[in-house]
């Protein structure tokens, strides 16, 4: 039996595991951490569950992409589903007006042609340029077959310069470049390309999953273990060997080696560097990697509630201080008030109290200082500047919602130096890449090395979230001999 090893428990390698155990191989899955999910899995502080990474999802329905991939994976049953308002899933907030963005990019279109009557031909261009990326990815019919003229030309071209292009109203420029900060990108540098990708997939019905990311990774492991794989956990990778070109065995901090004919790892590319021996990869490669930016930091506020936050039931809030979308991913030090994402959810058990999630930008220079402590153990300072931040963004959402100020019985925060811990991402980079024009298309991280054997995953290697975490499998996994099918079983599945 052939034996695989997947580094990472996180989205991509859980749905990579799955493919390779029901291929027919011996799969290991190994995660530096406690328990399996990565940014998948919430933390818990009483009875109140906070998700990390996991906010909202894309369509789940027939035909629609992640709903295909959860039925391809055997998962789809597991799992309950909560619809946001598909009239509003997402409020975007600007100094002077307000967006409720629909489900459907008709619905979409429409909308924005109705507020922006003066616009209407050129948001019929942007809208159509989206479509084609969309089309170019072969990600609306599942197919899987790219067009890589198109994908290399959407990937290669800024977001702002086809907006600016075509459209006059700053409004209007703000509300279609609102999402960026959902994947990490200064909108002058984001590739229409990935902007589309998760437009899209929100677009075609914006859900959360009842259980949060928490439902979703228990429902990879149990499908995972169903099909004999296992999973290896607390267990820190420190090694790749390599003979003959070929990958050959995973070398675990304990000295445990297993032994591998296939090795999956969702790790950041420079991270896999520094696990083979030197000269393995072409110094150029090497250098390339090494020198790509990393993505964005950012602050989480975690809120648990006495209370049902009325206005976040059903819909997420983006709220910007300003309508230029050059500043929406500015550092929140910078900013006299910072921009905010804010997502609630509904307690699983009953008893359990509602939650609030807030995210907005923070750097990995405003905490580096810390980089060699440890939750729990960091010093006074830290925790001040944590707070001071923290007390800085509260303010602005208790202002523009205050009937929840007075729900709150207890605030948590993260920090980059968070995510970097538990996670593992290179400064504390929630997407790990970032997805700019300079580092996508042709500059993207490959999934394949002259390592044969080795296949790398996540959202460093396709797109950020949980949906360009699980595609880059089927793109990956997709090119090897007796993995082929991926995308025709994924349409099949409906």
């Amino acid at each position: 039996m052939p034996r695989a090893v997947v580094i990472g428990a996180g989205a991509s390698g859980l749905t990579a595991a799955i493919h390779c155990a029901a291929r027919g191989y011996e799969v290991t899955v190994v995660d530096r951490q406690a328990h399996p999910g990565g940014l998948l899995a919430r933390f818990q502080r009483g009875r109140a569950r906070f998700d990390v990474g996991v906010h909202y999802l894309g369509g789940v329905g027939p035909g629609h992409v992640f709903g295909r991939i959860l039925r391809h994976l055997g998962v789809f049953g597991d799992l309950a589903f909560q619809p946001l308002d598909p009239d509003g899933f997402d409020l975007l907030r600007f100094p002077g007006f307000e967006f409720a963005v629909p489900v459907g990019m008709d619905a979409f279109a429409e909308r924005l042609a109705d507020r922006f009557p003066a616009e209407r031909d050129g948001i019929r261009r942007v809208v159509a340029r989206l479509r084609e990326a969309v089309e170019g990815y072969g990600i609306a019919d599942a197919d899987g077959r790219t067009d890589l003229d198109i994908v290399r030309t959407v990937e290669g071209e800024p977001l702002l310069g086809l907006l600016d292009r075509h459209l006059r109203d700053a409004r209007l420029r703000a509300v279609l470049s609102a999402h960026a900060p959902l994947y990490g990108v200064v909108p002058a540098e984001a590739p229409v390309g990935l902007h589309a990708i998760v437009l899209y997939h929100f677009l075609e019905g914006a859900c959360r999953v009842r259980g949060g990311g928490d439902a979703l990774a228990g429902a990879l492991v149990r499908r995972l273990e169903a099909l004999g794989g296992r999973l290896l956990l607390r267990r820190r990778v420190v090694g790749l060997e390599v003979a003959g070109r070929r990958v050959d065995r995973v070398v675990l901090h304990d000295g445990t080696e297993l032994p591998a004919d296939l090795v999956v790892t969702s790790l950041h590319p420079a991270q896999v560097l520094d696990l083979l021996s030197p000269g393995v990869l072409r110094p150029a490669y090497a250098k390339r990697v090494r020198g790509q930016r990393v993505g964005l930091g950012h602050m989480g506020i975690f809120l648990e509630l006495d209370g049902v936050p009325r206005s976040l039931v059903r819909r997420n809030l983006y709220s910007f201080s300003s309508l230029d979308p050059t500043r929406f991913l500015d550092d929140m030090v910078d900013q006299p008030q910072p921009f905010y994402f804010a997502s609630a959810a509904e307690p699983a058990e009953e008893g359990a109290p509602w939650t609030v999630v807030l995210t907005t930008p923070l750097g990995w220079e405003r905490v580096a200082a810390w980089a060699d402590t440890t939750p729990g153990r960091r010093p006074e300072a830290y925790r001040r500047l944590k707070d001071a931040l923290a007390t800085r963004v509260l303010d602005r959402f208790y202002a523009e919602n205050p009937e929840i100020r007075e729900q709150v019985v207890a605030v948590h925060s993260s920090t980059p130096l968070s995510t970097a811990f538990f996670t593992g991402a290179p400064r504390g980079a929630m997407y790990g890449h970032y997805h700019s024009v300079d580092q996508m298309g042709v500059y993207r991280p490959p999934q394949f090395t002259r390592v044969r054997g080795l296949v790398q995953v996540g959202q460093v290697v396709f797109a950020p979230g949980v949906l360009g975490a699980m595609l880059s499998v089927y793109y990956g996994l997709g090119r090897l001999p007796g993995f082929e099918g991926l995308f025709d079983e994924m349409r099949r599945a409906g």
